[in-house]
């Protein structure tokens, strides 16, 4: 699949991809987004032996911002990447991508997330999130968060975290008398459907939802 999108000048736009293809699925987007314009791009991964998506966004005019977030469900065998490049060309220029996994079984995942501030790109802010729980000890995720700056006026911040559910978070929802399994569940629910939250399409936010809630009790179950 692929995609090529550009952003005229003080435009806005929200685009939303959702995979529940059982196959292998590849996904290519192009983003450029000129001066005063906005994207919000969200992809969510659902039910995929084999996923790759590859976003690559040129802020290039001036006052230009991007949202990127990914959310996928990874289970059996299954192997999930997103890889994202996103170019800062311009001054003033915002960027935030959120990215989020839940991997079970023996799958495995990779985020390859590279944010590129040019010598252009004075007054910049660009924040990077990668996070991403595991069950059992046979799933594998590799996340690897880049930054190149080239110019010293920016905020630029990146983290990326992998691990079990919290043991203090279950303790606290057991004590309230809530079930075990539904307590994986309720955290983890909470964990995906963050991801989708700004969505402007009431229809199609709670379409994700509803998908979000049966992937949780297949993983968390």
């Amino acid at each position: 699949i692929f995609s090529n999108i550009f952003c005229n000048e003080g435009s806005s736009l929200s685009y939303t991809q959702i995979s529940e293809c059982k196959s292998s699925v590849i996904i290519n987007a192009d983003v450029t987004a000129s001066a005063s314009s906005s994207i919000s791009y969200n992809a969510l991964s659902i039910d995929s032996c084999l996923y790759r998506n590859n976003m690559s966004v040129n802020l290039s005019g001036n006052d230009a911002s991007a949202e990127l977030s990914g959310l996928f469900f990874a289970k059996d065998r299954d192997h999930i990447e997103f890889h994202t490049e996103m170019k800062h060309s311009s001054s003033k220029t915002k960027s935030t991508q959120n990215f989020r996994g839940i991997l079970s079984g023996s799958s495995s995942g990779f985020f390859n997330g590279l944010v590129k501030i040019s010598g252009n790109g004075a007054g910049s802010e660009a924040n990077q999130s990668n996070k991403n729980i595991i069950f059992g000890d046979k799933a594998r995720m590799n996340s690897n968060p880049q930054l190149v700056i080239e110019t010293d006026d920016v905020q630029c911040t990146h983290g990326s975290t992998t691990g079990q559910i919290d043991d203090d978070t279950l303790f606290y929802l057991r004590s309230r008398g809530i079930p075990v399994e539904l307590a994986y569940q309720m955290v983890v629910a909470g964990f995906s459907s963050e991801i989708f939250e700004k969505i402007p399409n009431d229809e199609l936010r709670s379409y994700i939802l509803g998908i979000i809630d049966k992937s949780v009790s297949k993983v968390a179950g």
